[in-house]
């Protein structure tokens, strides 16, 4: 794995072949960021929503505070009108009720609210609500953290592809700085958490349908065990409906139970593709959804049947279906015996620029069309955000007794930040589980801490064999994210 080498400044009648390589490298190391896989926005889709004056709880998660603006990416039915949203940070609504207007068909909203008064690095809980009519429908595709980079210099392009340099060209250590100047700025925006998929465990019937989350709280009688095949409208208060497993009522004001899984992502590139990872036990029809468009579903992108218990990885090119930088909506339907394990779902991009890439070396001429290259390689990272930094997304929210599961690929940053479970919820301590030789998994405790589900963090370096790249999964806590720094 590349590192990280801090850009170089040019001075006049110098040119060094170690300052000119540094810009390559750099380069390479951010195009591999910008191309590497991205694990998509777990959001949900609440279709139909069940429709009254109270506002119904949608999704719920954490984050940990940085930026000061929150962007989000929802598609809408609201036929009535009158349908809205409102998203809150431990219990205080930030911003104003966002308001969808009158769409017979989905249609795209987003926009950005500013944050204040919050405290930089601290984790929040996050709720979603929404409040609408009868059959209106609500898929939250994708939120996150993220504020305005400025000091990117444009480089001169035709087409996406640069022509800054020209080997008659004046200025040449000014234009060299400009390329150290915007690998600063880029990697600036790639300094950022990754999404974290979270999993879901959805027990097959005959009917082809959505597959569906578990409730978020749980049932204080059987646990949570079979929470996960209610399957009917979204958002009934909890003194209405009891656990679908054992009849008990359900704990937590506004639990909602049966939350459809609705995911989203930016098509980060111009050929990309969707990595799903999935566990079969039984036989399954699966069907996968990706569009960027309003309106009614189109047909599925991916669709398979399998039938031998065991885990499977499937590589959807998604290319045709969007544009880069477009968000996109997604949806997963099953039907079979047994049970579905979605485990996780990348996207991720695969980019190629011509000419490649080479290191410089003493005695080298300068090659314009090299310099070139790295400049064309900028553009296609900066052109899609224009330049959004920091994208630090919420985490869905994890169900009690591991229903869900936490996926990522080990990207980089030392730590593990966790929120175990509290002795109210669950007496499971959180585990991390990564594959290990011989198709075997390799079992860490995470510690539970006290009991009252506070914050902690583990040093991933502790956990031998656990590799940069790797997919590892974590189980029976709140939520987990991976992060450069410790907590304390």
């Amino acid at each position: 794995m590349l590192e990280w080498e801090l850009p170089p400044t040019f001075e006049a009648g110098i040119l060094s072949a170690t300052k000119l390589t540094v810009l390559t490298r750099d380069t390479e190391f951010l195009v591999g960021r910008g191309n590497g896989p991205k694990a998509v926005f777990s959001g949900t889709l609440k279709d139909p929503m069940v429709g009254s004056s109270n506002w119904e709880v949608a999704w719920r998660g954490f984050i940990r505070h940085e930026k000061d603006k929150l962007g989000w990416v929802v598609w809408a039915r609201t036929p009535t009108g009158d349908s809205r949203m409102r998203i809150l940070y431990n219990s205080t609504q930030v911003g104003s009720n966002i308001e969808f207007g009158t769409h017979a068909n989905w249609t795209k909203h987003s926009g950005g609210i500013s944050l204040s008064g919050l405290t930089v690095g601290s984790w929040y809980a996050v709720r979603v609500d929404v409040r609408g009519h009868s059959g209106d429908g609500f898929h939250l595709a994708h939120m996150q953290e993220f504020e305005q980079v400025s000091g990117w210099q444009s480089l001169a392009e035709s087409g996406g592809v640069c022509t800054e340099f020209e080997s008659s060209g004046s200025g040449l250590v000014t234009k060299l700085n400009k390329l150290s100047n915007n690998l600063s700025v880029l990697k600036t925006s790639t300094d950022s958490p990754d999404s974290v998929f979270t999993g879901v465990n959805y027990p097959l019937t005959s009917s082809l349908r959505e597959i569906v989350y578990a409730d978020d709280r749980g049932c204080c009688q059987c646990k949570g065990e079979g929470m996960h095949i209610y399957d009917k409208p979204t958002g009934v208060p909890c003194s209405a409906a009891g656990c679908p497993a054992c009849g008990y009522p359900i704990r937590g004001i506004n639990a909602f139970v049966g939350s459809k899984f609705g995911a989203g992502c930016q098509h980060i590139g111009t050929t990309v593709k969707l990595h799903f990872v999935f566990r079969v036990d039984g036989n399954a029809n699966v069907e996968v959804y990706y569009t960027p468009n309003d309106g009614d579903w189109p047909g599925p992108v991916f669709s398979a049947n399998y039938s031998q218990a065991t885990t499977y990885e499937e590589t959807i090119d998604v290319s045709s279906y969007a544009s880069k930088g477009q968000f996109c909506r997604i949806k997963i339907r099953a039907s079979g015996s047994g049970e579905l394990k979605v485990q996780s779902l990348l996207v991720f991009a695969e980019d190629g620029f011509s000419p490649e890439l080479t290191y410089w070396s003493h005695g080298r001429g300068l090659d314009y069309n090299q310099l070139n290259a790295i400049g064309t390689r900028l553009i296609a990272l900066y052109t899609p955000g224009k330049l959004l930094s920091y994208l630090n997304p919420p985490i869905r929210m994890l169900t009690t007794r591991g229903y869900r599961l936490f996926a990522f690929r080990r990207r980089g940053w030392r730590y593990l930040h966790y929120k175990p479970y509290t002795s109210d919820d669950s007496d499971d301590t959180p585990v991390l589980d990564y594959p290990t030789p011989g198709d075997k998994w390799g079992k860490y405790n995470l510690s539970k801490g006290d009991g009252s589900g506070q914050w902690d963090s583990i040093d991933l370096e502790k956990i031998d064999m656990l590799y940069y790249g790797m997919i590892y999964d974590v189980n029976d806590a709140y939520a987990a994210q991976e992060w450069s720094d410790k907590l304390d």
